[in-house]
């Protein structure tokens, strides 16, 4: 019987034998396998979500139908005004007018052009020449109205789906762990609804914070370093000329991301040098073309067409180029006339110097601030984003706990022995199999650290120490970098995530159907003659609410209004100017918004006899 049992388990044991050998002889096959399926994989796409191709259609839409706006400046930036009374003021003849252009000193240029040429200048081209050749004629003026105010967001559009990609591949650096998840939430905020297609400043700078961030996370790993910084030095230079010099607390992001990447094992310290150098000069070679481009719309440089000798801004020698392309005109020759260049970051650096106690009364450091203004901008998406942190927090302490412990402890008392064999075999188990996961740990560290500063920076930045009035330009980076940072706890409560959604909705039809769609609607009825019962002739003071849109209103006036607009401060200046206008026996309307009551200031600073009264 024992020999029996000796042979049985021979016969197993060359059984498992067999097994190995067989395992052993398949094995390579399979991960042979796996790597080729690994090595032909590519990067998710964000086109594959059903839902994110909803919300672009739903974006689309609201490109169309929503009168609001956020952002002043898709109406009221000058260079948008200028490019306007250029090319499309029905009041100029077809011919070019003779600009009388007065030597601009370089010097007092403090905002650059290139948000306008970016946006409006291509749409504005567009309709001068489709009206140069008869092609407008059969549209009313209401339509040719609303084409101008449409083309410009339909090009927003296109550049708010490339800032989508761009946020969409920072993931990468993560595996593209939680990217679609992201990106659907931030595609479903009310600033991808509503702000994302304005031609203004806010949608030109979230652009430009795009590209920043996809150049320090989004790029792949082997890309060199040289690429990463030229790419980021384009985002700092556009971004200071569309955002002014507050763009350039964003520096506190590639601190952010060089402080991990300069300690790696693998890093090169010459290679990073040298592409910090690079960058450097991209970034100031950026800054003289956009100097150029501003000087000769300002008209610090002027072109000079031969056969007139006129000196033109480029806004007026686009119109004549235009103009003779569709005429047929024999071409003439442009030569330089003046020329300089404009640096509108360091005009303003300089002016800030100079004018440093000014400045000072415009901002103000208010912590409450955040309190009240988060939660409306941000809603149940707060909770979790201040959860998230709070968590970040206690891990870093608890960290910072372990290794004081670690440098007060003594490696001779009893029990050492054996805190040293752990601490070996910990390392041991390290070598064998941990350093993936350490790395990958790693990587989360430094991708959720940076979101986190994006959002203490943006914070920071536009509510602890920013201006009175809360600007959508710093509230776009505040949403993406709080999505960012808010996942982890979404995807573990669906109800706080349902809450976010149904909050996003709330927000869209407030900000894009209710919020100063009042400005937009009276510039339609201006254009159509129809502004309640304004007589002709009459004019019409705008207080404490925005004018209508002075692309409308110049596209056609067939009651000849005169509109006029006072900001909340200069109340007493609107007083006596409406007491100025009643004396003279105009008619004269105020705009404003309900419940509206003079101030004693200004109604006792006004020394005019006739008193006011409103009717109406």
């Amino acid at each position: 019987e024992m020999k029996k049992e000796k042979e049985e388990v021979g016969v197993a044991k060359g059984r498992s034998v067999a097994a190995d050998e067989k395992g052993k002889e398949t094995e390579p096959v399979v991960v042979a396998e796996k790597k080729t399926r690994g090595s032909s994989s590519r990067p998710p796409s964000l086109f594959a979500s059903p839902l994110y191709l909803v919300l672009l259609a739903l974006r689309l839409i609201a490109t169309f139908v929503s009168p609001g706006f956020v952002d002043e400046s898709e109406f009221f930036t000058p260079s948008h005004a200028t490019l306007f009374n250029a090319l499309l003021d029905p009041s100029v003849s077809t011919a070019p007018p003779t600009p009388t252009i007065t030597a601009t000193n370089a010097t007092d240029v403090f905002s650059s052009s290139l948000v306008s040429y970016t946006t409006v200048a291509a749409p504005y081209m567009l309709i001068h020449a489709l009206d140069t050749a008869g092609m407008t004629s059969d549209l009313s003026i209401e339509a040719r109205a609303r084409l101008t105010v449409l083309l410009p967001r339909i090009i927003m559009f296109v550049l708010s789906i490339a800032a989508d990609l761009m946020w969409f591949h920072t993931f990468r650096f993560i595996k593209y762990d939680g990217a679609r998840a992201f990106s659907l939430l931030f595609a479903a905020s009310w600033p991808s609804l509503i702000v994302f297609t304005r031609p203004g400043v806010a949608s030109l700078e979230n652009l430009c914070l795009a590209l920043l961030c996809f150049s320090l996370l989004g790029m792949r790993r082997r890309t060199s370093e040289t690429a990463r910084m030229v790419l980021a030095a384009l985002a700092f230079a556009v971004g200071l000329n569309v955002g002014g010099l507050e763009f350039s607390g964003y520096v506190l992001l590639l601190v952010s991301y060089l402080s991990g990447a300069l300690f790696k094992p693998d890093a090169v310290l010459t290679r990073w040098l040298a592409a910090l150098i690079t960058g450097a000069g991209v970034f100031i070679a950026v800054l003289v073309l956009v100097g150029v481009l501003d000087s000769f719309h300002v008209g610090v440089s002027t072109l000079i067409i031969s056969n007139s000798n006129q000196q033109l801004t480029l806004p007026h020698a686009i119109r004549a180029f235009i103009d003779g392309a569709v005429s047929a005109a024999p071409a003439s020759s442009i030569k330089l006339g003046r020329f300089g260049v404009v640096c509108v970051p360091l005009n303003q650096l300089l002016d800030l110097v100079k004018n440093f106690r000014s400045y000072r009364a415009r901002y103000m450091v208010a912590p409450e601030a955040a309190f009240v203004h988060l939660p409306l901008v941000l809603g149940p998406l707060l909770i979790a984003g201040v959860h998230e942190l709070y968590l970040g927090l206690v891990a870093g302490a608890k960290e910072l706990r372990a290794e004081l412990k670690k440098v007060g402890r003594d490696e001779n008392a009893p029990g050492s022995g054996a805190r040293r064999k752990r601490k070996a075999a910990a390392a041991a188990a390290n070598r064998r199999g941990g350093k993936a996961q350490a790395a990958k740990e790693e990587d989360l560290f430094v991708f959720n650290d940076f979101y986190q500063t994006l959002m203490v920076v943006t914070v920071s930045a536009e509510f602890v120490c920013g201006v009175k009035n809360a600007r959508f330009s710093k509230i776009i980076p505040l949403m993406a970098s709080a999505c960012a940072v808010a996942l982890p706890r979404l995807k573990a409560s669906r109800w706080l995530t349902l809450a976010v959604w149904a909050y996003m909705v709330f927000a869209t039809v407030v900000t894009g159907v209710v919020m100063n769609s009042g400005a937009t609607r009276a510039g339609v009825d201006v254009v159509r003659g129809q502004l309640f019962d304004v007589p002709a002739n009459a004019h019409v003071v705008f207080f404490r609410a925005p004018p209508p849109p002075p692309q409308l209103v110049n596209t056609s006036n067939p009651l000849s209004l005169h509109v006029a607009h006072f900001d909340a401060v200069n109340e007493t200046a609107m007083v006596e100017r409406m007491h100025e206008l009643l004396n003279s026996d105009a008619s004269v309307f105020l705009m404003t918004t309900p419940g509206f009551a003079f101030s004693e200031e200004s109604t006792s600073a006004n020394s005019l006899d006739p008193p006011l009264k409103l009717s109406g």
